[in-house]
């Protein structure tokens, strides 16, 4: 009797690595691989999760070996069994021969730099006159978007809601018909207004904030805010015209296009009730000089030319560019006596490239 040698199977062979990292945030982990004389992945070969401290926290495809959490993990909130985030499995394959190998595996989950929710920064209150429709416009600050790329605002609630709109891209609220404080629209009729608001950033992330409105007294006898837009004033002296998108009616005056520190001069008639007004001026500050401006007055009973009032452009707003994080509206000068055909006269002084944009004055009778 002659007895001769056969080819006997053996233990299929784990080929892949027994520990890997993966970041938070996602499920997969590895795709396991073997190797076998008989059999192959999807012919023979098959997967299974056999032990190991975390093995509940784990899925394998058993034929393709491919190994998966069960949930995403959370490196601030470890779920393996000594919170270290690393967790601990061990897998089996076997042939068609019911031949098996293990191989114990370490999966290192390490931390993600995680998007939060946008911070709003404009504030929460604020005081407006009657007879206006303007309110505010929102800011907000977010880790991957910006106003007008990624950032959405809408009203969410608020007990004086739909007496709001809100320009989802700018933040800009406004009032659906102006305020009249002798007859208070508000849900309490305080002429306090509340609304809700809410930015979300493009990864799905969002903030509220709850605002109150409190609308004042304007003295219906003087008259109301007149507004006088500088492509309207009466007199230019070296300003050009520029087109701003949120600009009140897409324009400004601006030193821009032309190089170096420019000067120059935009008159405004003053052709309300004879009174005193706050001069508030409509321009953007950005972050890139320091423009300035001086207001005069000329009287005009008595031609006397007064300097009344003057503003540095120089807050850190954020942003180098003209646009609604830039856009404010100081006073200039305060409580001014003015009579019809008084004029008032703006200096305008660009510096760097700030260029010191005019865009509408506001005279806003003194309560």
């Amino acid at each position: 009797v002659t007895v001769t040698d056969e080819s006997e199977s053996v233990a299929p062979t784990i080929t892949s690595p027994d520990s890997m990292t993966v970041a938070e945030n996602q499920t997969s982990v590895i795709d396991v691989n073997a190797t076998d004389d008989i059999d192959a992945e999807g012919a023979g070969l098959s997967y299974t999760i056999t032990g190991g401290a975390d093995a509940a926290l784990f899925s394998i495809d058993p034929l393709t070996g491919i190994v998966s959490f069960n949930d995403a993990p959370d490196f601030e909130a470890p779920a393996d069994s000594d919170t270290d985030n690393i967790y601990e499995l061990t897998v089996a394959v076997e042939n068609s021969t019911a031949l098996s190998s293990t191989q114990n595996i370490t999966v290192t989950v390490t931390d993600e730099t995680e998007s939060v929710a946008p911070t709003i920064t404009s504030p929460d209150s604020i005081t407006v006159a009657e007879n206006q429709t303007s309110v505010i416009d929102v800011n907000a600050a977010d880790d991957i978007d910006t106003e007008g790329a990624g950032l959405s605002y809408t009203i969410t609630g608020g007990a004086d809601a739909a007496l709001f709109s809100i320009d989802s891209l700018t933040g800009i609220v406004s009032f659906n018909d102006a305020p009249d404080f002798e007859a208070p629209a508000d849900s309490d009729t305080d002429n306090i207004y509340e609304l809700t608001i809410a930015v979300e950033n493009s990864a799905a992330l969002s903030s509220t904030q709850n605002i109150t409105v409190t609308v004042n007294d304007v003295d219906d006898i003087s008259g109301f805010p007149i507004r006088i837009e500088a492509e309207s004033a009466s007199d230019v002296v070296n300003y050009r015209l520029e087109n701003i998108g949120v600009a009140s009616g897409g324009q400004v005056l601006s030193f821009r296009g032309f190089p170096g520190n420019e000067s120059g001069s935009a008159t405004f008639e003053f052709n309300g009730v004879s009174d005193s007004y706050n001069i508030l001026l409509a321009t953007f500050d950005e972050n890139d000089g320091v423009a300035s401006f001086t207001a005069e007055l000329n009287d005009f009973e008595t031609s006397v030319i007064t300097e009344i009032g003057s503003l540095d452009l120089n807050q850190n707003l954020g942003s180098r560019l003209a646009n609604a994080t830039t856009f404010i509206t100081p006073t200039v000068a305060s409580n001014i006596a003015l009579t019809p055909g008084d004029t008032i006269v703006i200096n305008g002084f660009e510096q760097g490239s700030e260029h010191a944009r005019l865009d509408y004055i506001d005279f806003i009778p003194v309560i």
